[in-house]
């Protein structure tokens, strides 16, 4: 049996999954957020060229969706339904899509991969994934430990403090740049001297975010983006060896709904949002302005010159950039329509 309180889902056994969210987790479990031949022909398509771009580069092209904790637990939550009309599986079926559920399932009954009061795999769990992904094995092992885990569920429910529980770590820390925008719009940047040359662009979540350190064992340098997208003038600019999409299977709708279409739109939404409290300041922007187009790098700094204007809001801004910049404006409105990205 199951119960759910402030949109958790509770198992008998407390552990604890996300009910619905402004992703509609339930809908999606439940089958209601399927795709059409039509939607599931238009992703074949994307991923066709995705992969055909990064092949021109020299690199090779990951698309991997994140198995949601209800499917690798579903054990946890026996009377819980959960549909395989769902677009993971969907595009798992009929483009080269990476759904690694059953590896999870399997990984489970070594050790827990998932945390059991938050929404995310841990670092075990992501260890291992990518181990078998790029079919690497590591002269270190990941160290467990105990502390309080991530718990973006526990405190929806609980007042007191979250549990400890099992975690894992690598003591090697190789996060050399962080713009410090959680979320959308984050930019990680990892470099491992004692990997021999492989560089790496992730376009993720928080999955790949709170798991980098992780991730970047694996490569000498590691590009992350918190984006949806897939951002071609950066790669061009990295040319790296291995690019990766990774993002939990909640994030996966139609491919006409991919919300940042570039690393540049996600940073345009975040500092929208994020009005006279962007942290990204113009230093930053110039030190790693070779990421970017020129004419990008000199939009966002007028945004953050803008907002420090007295009196100067959301609506001026998106009237300047359609004005100055020829920007659309529904295109921006659909942009800042989203009232939370994880």
């Amino acid at each position: 049996m199951y119960s759910v309180l402030n949109d958790v889902l509770i198992s008998d056994d407390n552990w604890l999954f996300a009910y619905q969210g402004t992703n509609y987790i339930h809908n999606i479990l439940q089958g209601k957020s399927a795709l059409t031949n039509k939607q599931l022909r238009t992703w074949k398509t994307l991923l066709e060229e995705r992969k055909e771009c990064c092949s021109s580069l020299g690199a090779d092209y990951h698309f991997i969706i994140l198995p949601l904790k209800q499917c690798v637990y579903a054990d946890k939550l026996a009377s819980y339904t959960i549909s395989e009309l769902r677009p993971a599986r969907q595009l798992q079926k009929n483009t080269g899509a990476v759904y690694p559920l059953a590896f999870f399932q399997e990984l489970k009954k070594e050790s827990h991969c998932y945390y059991q009061y938050d929404t995310h795999w841990n670092d075990f769990g992501c260890d291992k994934f990518y181990a078998s992904l790029l079919k690497q094995e590591l002269p270190a092992e990941i160290e467990p430990f105990y502390a309080v885990p991530l718990h973006d569920l526990w405190v929806k429910i609980h007042s007191e403090p979250c549990p400890e529980g099992l975690c894992y770590r690598y003591p090697q820390n190789n996060i050399i740049y962080y713009n410090q925008i959680e979320n959308v719009g984050g930019l990680i940047i990892c470099e491992n001297k004692i990997h021999s040359k492989n560089i790496a662009v992730i376009f993720g979540d928080s999955f790949s975010r709170f798991c980098i350190n992780t991730i970047s064992q694996y490569f000498s340098h590691v590009f992350f983006f918190q984006t949806t997208g897939f951002d071609k003038d950066i790669l061009l600019k990295i040319q790296p060896d291995t690019v990766i999409n990774c993002h939990a299977e909640n994030f996966i709708h139609s491919a006409e709904e991919i919300r940042f279409q570039s690393f540049f739109e996600a940073l345009l939404y975040k500092f929208l949002i994020s009005g006279k409290n962007t942290l990204l300041q113009q230093k930053e922007l110039k030190q790693y302005a070779f990421l970017l187009p020129d004419e990008h790098v000199q939009i966002l700094q007028e945004i953050i010159f803008l907002f420090q204007k007295p009196h100067f809001t959301v609506e001026h801004i998106l009237a300047y950039l359609c004005s100055q910049h020829g920007f659309d404006e529904q295109k921006l409105i659909k942009l800042l329509s989203h009232k939370k990205i994880s």
